[in-house]
């Protein structure tokens, strides 16, 4: 499969992520304790090594506030690429 830049798309550039997700309107006490305690996990030098880095992730581990809004900016960029890319649902 081609890459969007062999397709004559350069400027369209693409990832992949991962992230935890709780229902809107979730306690933020709720939402902080989920947090800190993966958060604990991820710098976990030896979990992070070897289930994580050695494995080709990279790990950023966002707070819930700087993970809001990476997603709204990734949505907004996904949404170029497909108007780009001249995508139609089917």
């Amino acid at each position: 499969m081609p890459t969007f830049g062999e397709l004559g798309y350069a400027e369209v550039e693409t990832h992949a992520w991962f992230g935890l997700f709780l229902p809107a309107g979730s306690p933020a006490d709720a939402v902080a304790r989920i947090y800190q305690e993966t958060k604990k996990i991820l710098d976990e030098p030896q979990f992070r090594q070897q289930q994580l880095v050695d494995k080709g992730y990279e790990v950023v581990g966002s707070a819930p506030r700087e993970f809001a809004a990476y997603i709204r900016r990734d949505s907004e960029h996904r949404g170029q690429a497909v108007k780009i890319s001249g995508a139609k649902a089917e």
